[in-house]
């Protein structure tokens, strides 16, 4: 047990580097070993069983077969040669991938090739040239070496191996081309010829070429670990506020986000939020462990605001709700991709330049994208410059909050409020009264059967023009939903509105095809007191699971939905609830959230013990000449470059032993760490809390919290070096290195050896 615990402690002070290795290269070329070299060998040794058991069909396309089976061989050690090379660097994926490269050619360079009854083994690629970087470049292939690889011929049979492509005037040798890119080397003209001992003669002629998998080569942290969060420079748990004005603070200016962004949900009230060009920013559904809820993801505009999304970036919400004249707009080549709903409660503007994708197809309405305005004080669409919009959803008619399955499903995925009223089922199936109608919340049971029970007993009456309920599916009770709403200023009332519930989507789209055809001037009323559409009319990138309005010229026209887009919606909130958990599309944690995957929690609360509400020194910069040290425990991370002799934050606590490279702190409730600098933006590499953060000006790095984050529309800037101090502290949760094995299919050898210019005489 001594020695677990000792083995367990190396692991985490990142000094059993030598125990990691010999772990995890035992696994791997145990894997490679029996899955590659022996899959492959012994697939040359059945091809020369099938060669020496059957003579009939003895040929010289027989012998290259074999050949190629030994060149499977090599490839093979040659590429657990790299593995093992790449599982001893621990580098980031590039320099992993130029690593892996040189290991296979190193390897190919030096394999040697023998028969099975001989004690003199033969280099495969003679007299490799040696580059000034050590590294080694194959010329030429050894024909003597390629022989070995041929059994014994029958008596009165014969082999004759030739290079077609002889290089530098020797005889035993064929040319060998290695591809600028290093991906490959080709065995040129490789020239067999059989002749058996009745006369017949076969000659093929072929290049082979030797190449590398296409294997992902990665450091194997927690889901990902350093790989997923490479480029970020804030995570927080709970949430982010982008208000302008913070009490007791500075207004900053600015509000550029340089980095990518996890938030639990995002407020804006003032300011700007910016994601940079080709960045990421998640807002997430964090689950809360305390009470098993989940942040809402959404981005919401409490007061104006600008959220702009820059070219190339990604973009994943929950919902995205504009009001109080927010402003959100994408750039060309972006990717926004919503949960659930962009809704506007009030005036704004959307401005879509990118691809916009919403991808929920629930049968309820928090899981169902569509695009909707809500208020009569009216938003603007602007989609002129647009890529595609596709939205997987439709709109629904919500119901009781409590009880989300309580809502009537349109037949539209671009919608304005009033277009309710065209499901609400006319008063003459009512029997005369009214819909919606009032009744005394006593009765109100009473009242609703009776009510659905006329209405079905009118189904064969016309809804629109001659086709009636049952045309639309609806035959029975489940065809009607009441919606049941508290009667203002009368606490003893209810009025109940009773709607059509259509069976499935194509249904909801057909009814409201005919419904929009029959009452265009109505439903342009609607639209116009609610919405400005702009750029509608070039339409030829939207896709929609439902219909959907669309503006031609000063009139409007409905467009055909249909589209299940169902797989790809599903596919998608799989990934975005990952995410939410784990920061990684493709790895999940029910009861993880983005912040504790990658802190010990143990570790935090004990550098915090007793210090709370303060900035705890975790990290430092020293010089890299300097011996090896470390502080209480803590891990020293090495830097050449300082940044002078500043400490963060008001709090930060005067430390002689170096610069602070990252602080941790824990806060204490409804106190935030505040961190502010008055004579700049705040320094360090890595800020990491248990709480909520506020910041006063500028920081330089990554943060990370657990609760609410206030930027107060304060900019945040990019500072790569901030995961690699993080991971090299105590606080970071998981592994210290690995290599993530590709998929199966990588491995399909028949591709990666392969024959070209096969000619036959």
């Amino acid at each position: 047990m001594k020695h677990l615990k000792e083995g367990k402690k190396a692991l985490q002070q990142n000094r059993g580097n030598g125990l990691i290795l010999v772990l995890v290269i035992a696994v791997v070329v145990t894997f490679l070993g029996i899955a590659l070299l022996s899959t492959s060998y012994t697939s040359y040794l059945v091809k020369v069983a099938e060669r020496e058991s059957n003579d009939t069909f003895a040929s010289a396309e027989d012998g290259m077969d074999l050949i190629r089976a030994g060149l499977v061989h090599a490839e093979s050690n040659a590429i657990a040669s790299g593995y093992a090379k790449v599982l001893q660097s621990f580098a980031d994926n590039t320099t992993n991938k130029l690593i892996f490269k040189t290991a296979f050619y190193d390897e190919l360079g030096q394999y040697q090739t023998s028969k099975r009854d001989s004690s003199n083994p033969l280099p495969l690629f003679p007299n490799p040239r040696v580059n000034a970087d050590g590294t080694k470049t194959i010329r030429y292939y050894s024909l003597s070496a390629l022989e070995n690889y041929l059994p014994q011929a029958h008596e009165g049979d014969s082999y004759q191996l030739a290079a077609a492509v002889t290089a530098g005037g020797v005889e035993d040798y064929g040319s060998a081309v290695q591809a600028e890119d290093n991906r490959s080397v080709t065995l040129r003209g490789i020239r067999l010829t059989y002749t058996r001992a009745d006369g017949y003669v076969t000659s093929v002629t072929t290049d082979i070429t030797m190449a590398i998998p296409e294997v992902e080569l990665r450091k194997a942290d927690i889901v990902g670990g350093e790989k997923a969060l490479q480029n970020f420079t804030a995570i927080a748990d709970k949430g982010i506020k982008n208000y302008r004005d913070l009490e007791g603070g500075t207004t900053p200016d600015g509000g550029v986000i340089e980095g990518s962004v996890y938030a639990g949900k995002v407020e804006m009230k003032g300011g700007a939020f910016n994601v940079a060009d080709n960045q990421c920013m998640i807002v997430g559904r964090t689950l809360d462990p305390a009470t098993g809820q989940r942040t809402s993801g959404d981005i919401t505009f409490l007061g104006a605001g600008t959220f702009t999304q820059g070219v190339g970036s990604t973009l994943w919400a929950n919902n995205i709700q504009i009001s109080s004249n927010g402003d959100f707009s994408t750039r060309v080549n972006s990717r926004t991709l919503v949960a659930d709903d962009l809704m506007f409660d009030d005036e704004g503007t959307v401005h879509l330049r990118g691809n916009y994708y919403g991808f929920g197809c629930g049968n309820e309405a928090k899981q169902s994208s569509s695009i909707i305005f809500n208020s009569p004080r009216k938003g603007t669409l602007d989609v002129t410059d647009i890529q595609s919009l596709l939205l997987a959803g439709r709109s629904f008619v919500q119901g009781e909050e409590s009880n989300p399955a309580a809502s009537v499903g349109m037949g539209s995925s671009i919608t304005a409020k009033p277009e309710q009223v065209a499901y609400l089922i006319p008063s003459d199936y009512l029997g005369g009264d009214l819909n919606p109608t009032i009744v005394a919340e006593e009765d109100s049971v009473e009242r609703m059967d009776e009510m659905v029970a006329r209405i079905l007993a009118n189904k064969d009456h016309p809804l629109i023009k001659d086709k009636t309920l049952a045309d639309y599916g609806i035959t029975d009770a489940s065809g009607i939903r009441v919606l049941t709403y508290p009667l203002p200023g009368d606490s003893t009332k209810v009025s109940q509105y009773y709607f059509l519930n259509f069976p499935d989507k194509t249904k909801a789209n057909e009814y409201f095809r005919d419904y929009f055809n029959s009452h265009k001037g109505q439903i342009q009323k609607y639209i116009d007191a609610y919405a400005s559409l702009q750029g509608f009319e070039q339409g030829s990138s939207f896709i929609t699971a439902s219909t959907s309005i669309r503006k031609d010229g000063d009139s409007y026209e409905v467009t055909p939905g249909g589209n299940s887009l169902k797989d790809e919606g599903e596919d998608l909130m799989r990934r975005y609830m990952n995410l939410s958990q784990t920061l990684s599309e493709e790895n999940s944690d029910e009861n993880g959230t983005p912040f504790w995957t990658y802190i010990k929690r143990d570790k935090l609360m004990e550098f915090c013990d007793g210090r709370e509400g303060q900035l705890v020194p975790v990290a430092w910069h020293v010089d890299p000449n300097a011996a090896e040290r470390s502080y209480n425990g803590n891990k020293v991370v090495y830097r050449g470059e300082v940044y002078g002799s500043e400490t963060i934050g008001a709090d930060g606590p005067t430390d002689g032993r170096g610069e602070v490279a990252g602080y941790c702190a824990k806060a204490r409730p409804n106190e935030p760490i505040r961190v502010s600098e008055a004579g700049g933006g705040v320094k360090c590499n890595f800020l990491v809390v248990d709480g909520d953060v506020e910041l006063g000006n500028q920081f330089d790095g990554i943060i990370m919290c657990s609760g609410m984050l206030n930027t107060g529309g304060a900019s945040l800037h990019l500072q790569m070096d901030g995961i690699s101090y993080l991971r090299n502290s105590d606080l970071w949760n998981g592994t210290r290195g690995g290599s993530g094995l590709s998929k199966g299919d990588d491995w399909a050898m028949d591709e990666v050896v392969t024959y070209s210019n096969w000619k036959k005489d």
